[in-house]
């Protein structure tokens, strides 16, 4: 005896099958993985002092106006003479570097390697070398960042914006799936609060002052 399959029938399966599909496609292993933080941990308010010394990563450029020297550890206008801003670098004496600086318009920089102590606004000069390249002080190389979980390029971008957002942040963008981050110290704070609020590996924040 043959079963009779009513038309209204047919259609109730297709339904419940094309309910069912997008759930069933959502739990495949090839869905992206997220990280989310349903209550993020409070944004770093400051940039962190350091504990012993610290030396710039690359050759920094030292500007001084008349108003007091500075270390510029960000972006440096392409301008003769260059236009930049950064900390107070104290215990600077041009005298002690005649003929490794420039003068133009009543300002007198240079690049240099700066080594020093920084407590969370100003950096202290311990010892000085004009700038080549490379650095002469020894440094552990930089970790390898562990791959992160999938983001889109909006939501790296809405992180770079964040990142911005934080005191002593110098630049922060997209980069091969994740957000690179350079900050003028970082010593694991700002890390630690993106790997709590974004999961680890999704930024990665370098400083432009590192242990000495």
């Amino acid at each position: 005896m043959t079963r009779e399959h009513h038309p209204r029938t047919h259609l109730l399966r297709a339904a419940l099958l094309a309910a069912v599909a997008p759930l069933l496609l959502a739990c495949g292993d090839d869905a992206p993985r997220t990280t989310t933080v349903s209550d993020p941990p409070p944004r770093p308010s400051s940039v962190p002092a350091a504990d012993g010394e610290v030396v710039t990563v690359l050759p920094a450029l030292v500007i001084d106006d008349g108003g007091g020297t500075e270390i510029c550890l960000g972006a440096v206008a392409e301008s003769y003479p260059p236009q930049c801003s950064g900390p107070e670098l104290r215990d600077w004496d041009w005298a002690e570097h005649e003929g490794d600086y420039e003068e133009a318009a009543g300002q007198r920089f240079s690049t240099f390697l700066v080594r020093g102590t920084w407590d969370g606004t100003a950096m202290t000069a311990t010892a000085i070398a004009p700038g080549s390249g490379s650095t002469p002080f020894e440094q552990e190389p930089p970790p390898v960042p562990a791959e992160g979980p999938a983001r889109s390029e909006e939501q790296l971008r809405g992180i770079a914006e964040d990142l911005l957002a934080i005191e002593g942040m110098l630049d922060a963008s997209p980069e091969g799936g994740r957000v690179i981050a350079h900050a003028v110290h970082d010593d694991g704070t700002v890390q630690q609060w993106a790997d709590d609020t974004y999961g680890e590996g999704v930024v990665v924040v370098s400083s432009a002052l590192e242990p000495a």
